[in-house]
This record gives structure tokens, C-alpha cells and sequence, in this order.
């Protein structure tokens, strides 16, 4: 089984990730850093990158995801 690599951060960070061929969103405000975790946790990427900027924005989701999946 093959999963999805994402990667979510400010363009001049995640942007080189994009050689590897993994999927990548810029966002650097909230509501961008929302849509674009969102859409990979919907997608079920099996990894997703993050920056501490952006994680530092959405601690309490990222949290959240983390126990629905232990469920």
C-alpha cells in the first residue's frame, strides 16, 4: 500500500519538498493552514509535514486528529 506525502508551511520551506514529489501547500494564514491540513487528513495522507509556525497555529487540531486516530 502506497501513502501520500504532504507537506503544509511558508513557500520558501516546503516548496524544495516539492522535488520529491510530495504534495505541497503553502499557508502561512490560518485559515490557509486549516484548509490545507483538513484536505490531507480527508485524503488520508499517511504523512503530512508540518512547520512549527503553522503546527504552532493549529495545536489543537493537530492534537485532535492524533487521538481520533488512536481510536
Amino acid at each position: 500500500m502506497s501513502y501520500k506525502i504532504g507537506v503544509i508551511g511558508d513557500k520558501e520551506s516546503v516548496l524544495p519538498f516539492k522535488l520529491f514529489g510530495f504534495t505541497v501547500r503553502y499557508g502561512i494564514d490560518l485559515d490557509a493552514i486549516h484548509t490545507a491540513f483538513d484536505e490531507m487528513i480527508d485524503d488520508e495522507y499517511g504523512v503530512i509535514y508540518i512547520t512549527e509556525d503553522c503546527a504552532q497555529k493549529i495545536a489543537n487540531k493537530i492534537e485532535k486528529s492524533l487521538s481520533d486516530t488512536t481510536k
